[in-house]
């Protein structure tokens, strides 16, 4: 797995910026019926009835919400009061959603990997986990960025400009990585997931104003 000598030498975070991504109990509902075949919308309800995005069948989700492709991964969003709402809630009682903390940004990330191939491990699952939820905390607290150094190398850069508009509050967001991931140079993971987020906020932001 490739390592970056740049975050080694990563300073403090900005007096007033956000410090860290929360990505625990963010997440009030399933997206499962939207990105798997045989799940009918009569399986669950969703979080809320009356949210617009709850009108559009589970399998056509999939197809008129935000997302964006990127070399080893596709990353979509989804409103959460369009999610659905298993029968059996896990843990029992069910947890409540984290509370809002000072210079902390909430994301509703879920990471979907197929179990075959290199993802059969789940050391490998995990590490691929561990390095999205890295990268995207990066760019949004301490505005990673890349650029090119003397040589013409993608090297990272750290703007201190944090961008919390980046990630929408009310979406939960869904990203399907390859096994390429676990391997990719952080320059080229880091760019890929700006881009993305970049993307998906447009889309989404259009979408709420329908």
């Amino acid at each position: 797995m490739q390592k970056c000598v740049e975050l080694s030498r990563l300073s403090k975070a900005k007096a007033g910026a956000p410090r860290s991504v929360n990505f625990r109990r963010t997440t009030p509902g399933a997206v499962n019926p939207t990105l798997f075949l045989g799940w009918t919308d009569g399986d669950f309800e969703r979080v809320d009835p009356a949210h617009p995005s709850a009108q559009y069948a589970a399998a056509y989700m999939k197809q008129v919400m935000p997302s964006a492709k990127q070399p080893g991964f596709v990353l979509r969003a989804y409103p959460k009061g369009g999610m659905f709402r298993p029968d059996v809630l896990w843990p029992s009682p069910p947890f409540r959603l984290a509370a809002p903390r000072e210079r902390q940004v909430h994301m509703s990330l879920v990471t979907v990997t197929r179990r075959d191939s290199l993802y059969k491990h789940i050391v490998y699952r995990r590490a691929v986990k561990a390095r999205i939820t890295q990268a995207v905390s990066l760019i949004v607290t301490r505005g990673a960025d890349v650029k090119r150094d003397g040589g013409g190398r993608p090297v990272l850069t750290f703007t201190n400009r944090p961008d919390r508009s980046l990630v929408l509050a009310d979406w939960t967001y869904a990203i399907a990585p390859l096994p390429m991931v676990y391997r990719m140079p952080w320059p080229q993971l880091v760019r890929s997931l700006r881009m993305a987020l970049h993307h998906v906020r447009d889309q989404g932001r259009r979408f709420e104003v329908r």
